[in-house]
């Protein structure tokens, strides 16, 4: 059940830092929502767990950007 609810987390995040990011922008800024998480992830399951999530997330979000890699 553990593993579970840390994919939803992943990908439940993910989803809603693409939705906020691409329609409640305001003049192009948006949160960045996965750097909190991220932080709060660490905050409440340790460093390693929160690096994990981060690398992650950061992986996701330069794969399926049209930015340069690794610009995130």
């Amino acid at each position: 059940m553990r593993y579970f609810s840390s994919f939803l987390v992943f990908f439940v995040a993910i989803v809603i830092h693409w939705l906020w990011s691409t329609y409640f922008t305001f003049y192009g800024c948006s949160p960045q929502i996965l750097l909190v998480l991220t932080i709060a992830v660490a905050a409440q399951n340790g460093p390693l767990v929160g690096q994990s999530y981060g690398f992650g997330w950061g992986l996701f979000l330069d794969v399926f950007s049209a930015h340069v890699f690794g610009a995130q």
